[in-house]
């Protein structure tokens, strides 16, 4: 997270917003093919295999590993081919000039190497190599601050696909590495073992795919629109608001997820087991990531100029909104993740296409008429839709519910989130500073207490804990 700052804070002073709001889209574009390509195995596959590692049945897990990083291997070539193929229209659709293609094409080299990472993430998280995941996830960053910054600075605008794919190579080199232990022999399979071990992951991947491939799409539709409506320039401040909201749920949901999905997945056929551990998470989840939003809010007047530059300005009041609809991800991601575990790809697809779908509705008409103000609030409005439709799917198909304290919790938390949002949109006075500092205090050290006592920790246990997850 530290190395993406620093990263994110050089392109703001040395590109601008509109460096900004390039890199958004380059990323976007590859996403795109990226998540096409891995036909969703770096979900299935991790289901699969944290179900063959907790039952122990290594030489299984050896031979899912080898089928996955093999698919992975194939539809890489394919997407990088492919994305390589259309980079001219590609470059006209998105920036309105076919002066990008270039770029497009170099970026294409960047869909293979996307494919293999995803497939040893997967393997890693199925197997639960945990401190493995986290310490490739700081080193992804870090190879994208140590050779993005140069190539920002000596290419301008040229250097940021360039910076990219070094980074790309980098950690691919980095993955193997970790995956070269006794635990993970690979060995290259037969067309015939290819297609029986792969029929199943692909069934349960095709949903998840689909689902991530919409919203890829339907947010690379988005910066298209915002870029024909508000122009590049505008694009970037969204993109600026939007990552920033981010950066700490992001980084404690992606922390929690390399551990919560595995243990999901593995207890799917135990009930009780499930909703013990779905409660847990959904709780800890509100009671560590509220106090992150609260003070985020608090402080978005002083942290925008920090991050980025003080040119990012316009940014502030559209950061605030945003942190409104990360809290509906935050009230969502717990359960949307029990669908995922359950291996429910209908339900799945249909809960996240009607969530992208709705946003583009909203993201568009919002857009045209009041902006990108109007593109943040489509997103708040997308996800508070969201969280009702994926409850309803989690109690009244797979007969889960929310205990009392969880409902009260989440009250809670988001009456205090829009009081911080209403206290700090307006006018800033000495007495707006007071109530702020009252709410994040209560809110912090409410949240301390009630995971100390629900986890039945100590202090020092709690840190520990906290800095596990």
């Amino acid at each position: 997270m530290f190395f993406n700052m620093i990263r994110t804070k050089v392109i703001a002073v040395l590109l601008g917003a509109e460096g900004v709001g390039f890199f958004g889209v380059f990323m976007n574009i590859l996403n795109l093919f990226s998540v096409a390509m891995t036909l969703g195995l770096g979900t299935s596959g991790v289901k699969i295999l944290a179900e063959q590692y907790q039952n122990r049945e290594m030489s299984e897990v050896r031979e899912c590993s080898s089928v996955i990083l093999q698919i992975l291997l194939y539809f890489g070539i394919f997407g990088m081919l492919l994305m390589a193929g259309l980079c001219y229209p590609l470059s006209v659709f998105s920036f309105h000039s076919s002066q990008f293609y270039w770029a497009i094409l170099l970026l294409s080299v960047g869909v293979l190497l996307k494919n293999l990472i995803n497939g040893q993430r997967a393997i890693l998280q199925g197997c639960r190599k945990i401190p493995q995941i986290a310490l490739l996830n700081i080193l992804d960053a870090l190879f994208m601050m140590l050779f993005g910054i140069p190539c920002y600075y000596f290419f301008g605008m040229n250097g940021i696909v360039s910076g990219l794919v070094i980074a790309l190579i980098l950690s691919c080199c980095m993955g193997w590495v970790f995956l070269h232990k006794p635990d993970f022999q690979f060995s290259w399979v037969s067309f015939s073992v290819l297609k029986k071990k792969s029929t199943p992951m692909l069934a349960l991947g095709i949903g998840f795919v689909f689902t991530a491939f919409v919203g890829t799409g339907i947010d690379y539709l988005a910066r298209v629109v915002i870029i024909k409506n508000a122009g590049i320039i505008l694009l970037g401040i969204y993109d600026a608001a939007f990552s920033l909201s981010g950066i700490f749920v992001n980084f404690v949901l992606g922390a929690m997820a390399t551990d919560y999905y595995p243990r999901l997945a593995a207890v799917v056929n135990d009930s009780k087991k499930f909703q013990r551990t779905l409660m847990e998470q959904a709780e800890i989840v509100i009671l560590v990531a509220t106090p992150g939003l609260v003070l985020m809010m608090m402080l978005a007047d002083i942290i925008i100029p920090i991050f980025y530059a003080s040119s990012f300005a316009q940014a502030i009041p559209i950061l605030k909104i945003f942190i409104i609809a990360v809290y509906g991800r935050v009230l969502s991601w717990p359960f949307s993740y029990a669908i995922m575990a359950k291996g429910d790809a209908r339900a799945f697809v249909a809960a996240e296409t009607s969530m992208y779908i709705l946003r583009f509705v909203l993201l568009y008409w919002g857009v045209l008429y009041y902006g990108i103000a109007g593109a943040a609030w489509a997103l708040v409005g997308a996800y508070f839709l969201y969280i009702p439709l994926v409850l309803f799917i989690c109690f009244h198909k797979y007969h889960l519910h929310s205990s009392h304290f969880l409902s009260l919790l989440r009250a809670t938390a988001g009456l205090v989130i829009l009081l911080t949002f209403f206290n700090n949109f307006f006018m800033r006075h000495w007495f707006n500073w007071g109530l702020d500092v009252i709410l994040f205090a209560g809110v912090g050290i409410g949240a301390l207490a009630i995971l100390k006592r629900r986890l039945n920790l100590s202090w020092r246990m709690l840190k520990g804990r906290f800095m596990h997850e």
